[in-house]
C-alpha cells in the first residue's frame, strides 16, 4: 500500500519515489495498510488529468488507528509505477 505524503520525512521509514500518472511523488510504503490514501491538498497540487473517479467517497468512513476521522473527498483508480512495475491502485483522497 502507498500513502502519499507532503513534506513529511521521518527517518527509518520506507520512502520511495513513485509515479502517479506520470508525476513523481515521494511515498511512504506501508505494508500494513489496507487502503491507499493521499492528502487532498497534495492531490490538487499534482494537477492530475484523466483520472477515473470511482466514487465521491460519501459512502466511505476512514479512521486512523487512534480513531481520528478523515473526511473523504473521493476515490480514484490511479496508474502507479514503482520500482519498474506499473499497476492500477485505488487511492482514497482525504
Amino acid at each position: 500500500m502507498l500513502n502519499a505524503i507532503n513534506d513529511i520525512h521521518i527517518s527509518k521509514r520506507p520512502f520511495v519515489d513513485v509515479l502517479f500518472h506520470g508525476k513523481e511523488v515521494n511515498c511512504l510504503i506501508d505494508t500494513g495498510a489496507c487502503i491507499s490514501c493521499m492528502n487532498a491538498d497534495y492531490f490538487d497540487s499534482l494537477q492530475l488529468r484523466g483520472l477515473n473517479r470511482i466514487s465521491d467517497g460519501k459512502e466511505l468512513e476512514i479512521k486512523s488507528a487512534t480513531g481520528h476521522e478523515f473526511p473523504v473527498r473521493g476515490c480514484y483508480m490511479m496508474e502507479i509505477t514503482a520500482q519498474g512495475k506499473t499497476f492500477l491502485q485505488k487511492v482514497i483522497i482525504v
